[in-house]
């Protein structure tokens, strides 16, 4: 039994990463279009970046600003899992996560050569470490509980109650990564600028 529970979670994993990374590289050939369309000048990263740091804020406003920000998604995303719109859900969230991604490693490479690649990374640290498997995790139980509510589907994958433990106890991992992104991000990423 744990077998098969640990192969689906493979085959859902592997799934979830090529739509991840079929949308990342949308998101590169679009930048790519956008980039040139533009001559070669950008401002989008200034704007990436204000919209990142905390310079307006407290950083306990910042905090309750992420934490209404993601919360609502975070909300919206569990309550879909108990429907028949989690499928989708899922698909088109992780399409268009791996297309912003994408786009926004685009703009640090064709901006700022290679090291901008590295710098791009460096802004989703340290919270990625978070956000990244906890999301998978919420998409895999998401994704079969919705199986539910699709015909032809006569599995069982959770009870409700076993759902909303889950869902808890990612939605406490997600908490952490909000005061990850609130309390260090910002200073990766005043760090991340002086490189620039």
């Amino acid at each position: 039994m744990k077998i098969i529970i640990s192969q689906n979670m493979k085959k859902y994993i592997l799934s979830f990463c090529l739509l991840y990374i079929g949308g990342f590289l949308i998101g590169t050939v679009v930048m790519n279009v956008m980039y040139n369309q533009f001559n070669n000048q950008s401002s989008m990263l200034g704007l990436y970046f204000m919209s990142q740091d905390g310079n307006d804020f407290s950083k306990k406003e910042y905090f309750c600003q992420l934490l209404t920000n993601r919360g609502t998604w975070f909300l919206l995303y569990s309550i879909s899992g108990v429907t028949a719109f989690g499928i989708p859900m899922v698909i088109g969230c992780l399409l268009w996560s791996g297309f912003l991604a994408g786009s926004l490693m685009t703009m640090f490479l064709l901006e700022f050569g290679i090291r901008g690649m590295f710098l791009g990374f460096a802004c989703f640290v340290p919270q990625c470490f978070i956000y990244i498997p906890a999301t998978l995790f919420l998409f895999v139980i998401i994704y079969r509980m919705s199986r539910q509510f699709w015909p032809g589907v006569n599995e069982s994958f959770y009870k409700y109650r076993t759902y909303a433990l889950l869902v808890l106890g990612i939605g406490v991992v997600y908490l952490w990564g909000i005061v990850l992104e609130s309390y260090v991000n910002y200073h990766v990423l005043q760090y991340i600028k002086t490189l620039l």
